[in-house]
């Protein structure tokens, strides 16, 4: 194990363009110390944008190697982004158009409410089936990770996200990476945050040091929540809450860890080193009492001093400074019905768990044949920097970004529906907005389906904080400015 993340961590350092490299550890930001490790991995080039990665592991150097891959995919996906092929168009004008055909976006899981959607001109960019080899084409703003990835004026139908980015020393192990926090995303897609449904894991299986380390937290008066989201084709999307009597940082109230992974035990490490991790990483990156000045080297200081507040999701950013006005007992009270929630145990072994197979090539193949069973591919575009690969993977029909941003398709809506949620209905009324359906994807449904917008945001509203947060230093530059005026 130490050898392959010591050639990882080389590779992605060796894969980085020039610039002024910076590693440093910010654990230290969490008052209660976990044990846990959580390295930031920063690139500044000269004209461009200061690039960090975080990355967490129960010793600095797994953390370190973590880092290093989310700022390697960071930056590679970016630079690859500019050199894109593009093509602009209806989808009937270019499915099919130098021989490639397109992908519907009806299947891509759209914002409710659009129209025309048969007629709107999207930019397009090339993508690889992975089960065929053969070139798609997909609408751009699914396939890119950043707004900067879109073409100058472009209006997206919904912000690009970095879910499905993936790194590795190779490139079926960065797609493996993607098509498993996609897997992640869509099984909490409904079932998380504000929309937790309570699923306490019963008996959850723990590697043994897993087990350790939750018994040491629970000396220390932490007790672990272990809960279930949902299955993502058969893969169970988990998630770990860390709950500590008398916590009184709220920033550190709000941590949680999320994976999903064919290997229960594994995802459940997975889950519980993100959730500690994130106690830590939340305080650097949204504090505004000067904590992170212990940790964070002065070159790094300097550049988020420049951060532009008016360039952040408005929405994230003024539910950040939200959170940092709450008083601990708020928060609690925010998170005892959602987060907090227990309504029922869900016995572990009921989980159908099993090995991903070893060799990256037999790992992808093992997520494909999982797709396949459920009437569903896997798209990509990979990019080589030395012997290190990133990866973006698009699976048309996996949910994700329901709270943020109004996404649900067929699989999403069949979830609502089998649980009775209000959220969804089949008549129009104030407040719903239409699903973006295909009439054959809605006669799958029973009929037109309408999403409850407004009632939708009045259960995320409170706890917005837990979906989207600002860039790392935004809410310490806003108070800066405040105290300035």
């Amino acid at each position: 194990m130490t050898e392959t993340l010591q050639r990882a961590a080389d590779l992605y350092r060796q894969g980085l363009p020039s610039g002024e490299f910076c590693e440093f550890a910010i654990e230290g930001c969490d008052a209660l110390r976990t044990g846990v490790h959580l390295m930031r991995s920063g690139l500044s080039r000269s004209g461009g944008p200061f690039v960090c990665g975080m990355g967490y592991g129960s010793s600095q150097f797994e953390a370190a190697v973590s880092a290093r891959g989310e700022l390697f995919e960071m930056i590679t996906l970016a630079d690859a982004a500019k050199e894109w092929t593009h093509t602009e168009g209806t989808f009937e004008e270019v499915d099919g158009k130098e021989g490639f055909p397109a992908i519907d976006p009806y299947g891509l899981v759209l914002p409710v409410g659009l129209d025309d959607v048969d007629r709107h001109r999207f930019v397009w960019t090339d993508v690889r089936n992975l089960l065929t080899d053969e070139t798609f084409w997909a609408p751009i703003e699914f396939v890119a990770s950043s707004r900067a990835a879109l073409p100058s004026g472009y209006q997206a139908v919904t912000p690009p996200i970095s879910n499905g980015n993936g790194a590795g020393d190779s490139e079926a192990r960065g797609i493996t990476h993607g098509l498993l926090e996609l897997c992640q995303r869509d099984g909490n897609a409904s079932s998380f945050r504000a929309l937790d449904q309570g699923r306490i894991l019963e008996n959850p299986p723990l590697d043994p040091d897993t087990a350790q380390l939750v018994a040491r937290l629970q000396e220390r008066g932490f007790t672990i929540l272990f809960k279930l989201a949902d299955l993502s084709v058969g893969i169970p999307s988990v998630y770990a809450i860390p709950v500590v009597e008398g916590e009184d940082n709220p920033l550190a109230m709000t941590a949680c860890g999320e994976a999903a992974d064919p290997d229960l035990p594994l995802a459940l490490r997975k889950a519980l080193l993100e959730a500690l991790a994130a106690r830590a990483r939340k305080v650097f990156s949204h504090d505004t009492t000067g904590v992170h000045r212990h940790y964070e080297p002065s070159v790094v200081s300097e550049r988020a001093a420049k951060i532009d507040p008016a360039q952040e999701e408005p929405r994230a950013v003024e539910a950040m400074q939200e959170l940092l006005a709450l008083s601990p007992r708020q928060v609690r009270e925010r998170l005892e019905s959602t987060v907090y929630r227990r309504d029922r145990t869900f016995p572990s072994s009921s989980l159908d768990t099993a090995r991903l197979p070893n060799e990256p090539e037999d790992r992808v193949r093992y997520m494909l044949d999982r797709l396949q069973a459920e009437n569903m591919t896997a798209y990509a575009k990979t990019v080589r920097r030395g012997d290190a690969y990133a990866a973006k993977v698009l699976v048309p029909g996996i949910e994700m970004e329901l709270a943020s941003f109004y996404r649900l398709g067929v699989r999403g809506a069949r979830r609502l529906l089998e649980r009775g949620d209000p959220l969804l209905r089949h008549q129009p009324g104030p407040g719903r907005q239409k699903l973006t359906l295909r009439p054959e994807q809605e006669a799958e449904l029973g009929g037109p389906l309408y999403l409850d917008k407004e009632r939708l945001d009045r259960i995320t509203a409170p706890l917005y904080f837990l979906y989207r947060e600002p860039t790392p230093g935004v809410t310490r530059v806003m108070a800066g400015r405040r105290d300035a005026a």
